[in-house]
């Protein structure tokens, strides 16, 4: 029953950090006549949001160590439930950045707590677990898509998806008491995964680093410019939307995938390989130049990538085994980074060089993770160094 438990708080988790993360995004036209801000002043909400997580992510990592995770997901669930809601019942523009950066305090809580409860819940199928959580991070960012578009269609309150949703947390913070964490047997469990090994963690621990940077700089930039770029090829807007649709169902389809793929393919591989394979995909796609097979290239880049993260994830916790809400949070904190960066230098790319370089520098980060995935791949084992194969 406790496992049970642990399973349901780290998976919804999972889901309402989805919410979070795609709720101005979907809610943009609405927080814009909300607040009486231009476009480009409502999605500085989101730069709050990254800074709150980045700033917070190594330091809450420590305070999961030392206290458990119970403890700091209660008040991540607050943090969380503030956000979602605060954003869209405040009239203050300036309250909303505070409740944005709470938001991203809850972000990095889920960066640190459910990895842990996850490798106490599925200690033998830790990195499917990992995925099916990525999984129902997408589904979450779905949901909030889907509830306020038909919602606002329906004339309700701009609030209402947010109200609908905030039961899930709300579940979280009943069920949080009825839990159990046993500070002193929790390094037990923690080692009940199947650990990996390197030489030089350190070094792989900052390679890891630098790939979850990259790997975040290319999810923003596919997220942020593939509908325009799409568009400023000549195609029309229904295309660029369809593929954008496609790119983001197929990640969310891959991160589910991916669960049974992890029961018999290392980390390591896959990263390597589903790298390797949609750096050639994008990069004939801008040699060809089809519609076509620009539909077949963001179909199958998004059922490759979408798992990226949580592999990243996995690879680090597995290697810090004893360290794991401290790993994943560290891991997180250089993905904030990579969020916090690509805004500032595509818009340089794109004022600088055009609108359609911008495929041309995602390939580019394409191939130096690609490059860090070859490292990882010689570096990282499964036995440690020594033992007999």
């Amino acid at each position: 029953m406790n496992r049970a438990r642990l399973t349901y708080l780290a998976f919804a988790m999972y889901f309402i950090t989805g919410v979070i993360c795609m709720m101005i995004g979907a809610q943009m036209s609405s927080l814009v006549e909300h607040y009486q801000r231009p476009v480009e002043s409502v999605v500085l909400i989101v730069s709050a949001f990254a800074l709150g997580r980045a700033l917070t992510a190594y330091p809450i990592g420590r305070l999961t160590e030392r206290f458990g995770p119970l403890k700091v997901l209660f008040i991540g669930t607050i943090a969380i439930l503030s956000y979602m809601m605060g954003v869209v019942l405040n009239d203050l523009f300036p309250l909303a950045f505070l409740f944005a950066f709470a938001g991203g305090i809850g972000m990095a809580v889920q960066d640190s707590t459910c990895p842990l409860l996850l490798s106490k819940a599925f200690p033998s199928d830790y990195s499917s677990a990992l995925s099916a959580g990525q999984g129902l991070y997408g589904m979450g960012g779905f949901a909030i898509a889907f509830l306020s578009g038909l919602f606002q269609s329906k004339g309700l309150p701009l609030h209402s998806a947010n109200l609908l949703l905030s039961f899930i947390g709300i579940s979280m913070l009943l069920l949080i008491p009825f839990t159990s964490w046993d500070p002193q047997n929790s390094e037990a469990a923690e080692e009940k995964i199947e650990p990996c090994y390197a030489k030089n963690p350190k070094l792989c621990m900052g390679i890891l680093g630098a790939a979850c940077l990259i790997y975040c700089a290319i999810c923003n930039c596919m997220a942020s410019y593939m509908t325009s770029y799409i568009e400023a090829l000549g195609f029309s807007q229904k295309d660029a939307s369809g593929m954008l649709t496609l790119y983001n169902l197929f990640s969310l389809a891959g991160s589910i995938g991916f669960v049974f793929i992890l029961k018999r393919v290392k980390e390591k591989q896959i990263l390597l390989f589903n790298s390797l394979t949609v750096t050639i995909l994008l990069s004939v796609m801008l040699y060809l130049r089809q519609l076509k097979f620009y539909y077949l290239a963001m179909t199958l880049s998004g059922f490759l990538i979408g798992v990226l993260f949580s592999i990243i994830i996995a690879l680090a916790t597995r290697l810090y085994y004893e360290h794991i809400a401290i790993a994943g949070a560290t891991i997180a904190m250089t993905g904030s980074a990579g969020d916090i960066l690509a805004p500032l230098f595509s818009s340089l790319i794109v004022r600088r060089f055009g609108l359609t370089a911008i495929f041309n520098c995602i390939i580019l980060l394409l191939i130096a993770l690609t490059i860090l995935s070859l490292f990882i791949h010689c570096l990282i084992k499964e036995r440690k160094y020594g033992d007999s194969k």
